[in-house]
């Protein structure tokens, strides 16, 4: 299974209580995502994918759509 559908997924499922995501759906905007369950997410992440986030990487701009997140998951396991 690809990243991006693993991660859509995933947030659906532990997320958005099985709520139908599509890949460029605001996860903030939406209500799916907050600041507390980001925190929970970015582990998730770190096992499932064996990738380090930075704190710095923790940022609107990397987490606000499963697109931008498989972004970020995809540059760091190229890295």
């Amino acid at each position: 299974m690809a990243i991006r559908d693993e991660i859509r997924n995933y947030v659906s499922e532990s997320m958005a209580r099985g709520a139908s995501i599509k890949n460029n759906d605001s996860l903030f905007d939406s209500g799916v995502v907050d600041s507390l369950q980001i925190i929970e997410f970015v582990l998730y992440l770190e096992k499932q994918y064996g990738v380090r986030i930075n704190a710095s990487e923790v940022v609107r701009e990397n987490f606000d759509t499963v697109d931008a997140i498989a972004s970020l998951v995809e540059s760091k396991k190229s890295a």
